[in-house]
């Protein structure tokens, strides 16, 4: 089994927050994900071997390209409960995997 997090990346990332501010943003996220796989990785049995996979990239092409890479036979995809109007525009990246994708996606 394979847990991911992926962290979009923004083109005006570094335009937003300058030198330091940028850097110390981008390591709190990557924090952020790396404990999100741990807890994930945690709540699956013991006898289920499970890898990590974190990336920072489109979470549309990077979910499908680590589908195809691994040889995954399904698509498990969790959701934030965001409201309304974030979570249409923040849930094209389920739309485009379920779309896109050669198998189930749940």
């Amino acid at each position: 089994m394979y847990v991911a997090t992926i962290i979009s990346s923004t083109p005006s990332f570094g335009s937003l927050f300058g030198g330091y501010a940028a850097e110390r943003v981008a390591v709190e996220l990557q924090e952020k994900g790396e404990r999100i796989l741990q807890e994930a990785a945690a709540s699956v049995p013991h006898r289920v071997k499970v890898e990590r996979v974190f990336e920072v990239g489109a979470p549309d092409a990077i979910i499908l390209s680590v589908v195809k890479e691994k040889a995954g036979d399904m698509i498990v995809m969790g959701c934030r409960g965001l409201g309304k109007v974030e979570g249409y525009a923040l849930g094209s990246v389920s739309q485009y995997v379920m779309n896109h994708a050669n198998v189930p996606v749940i």
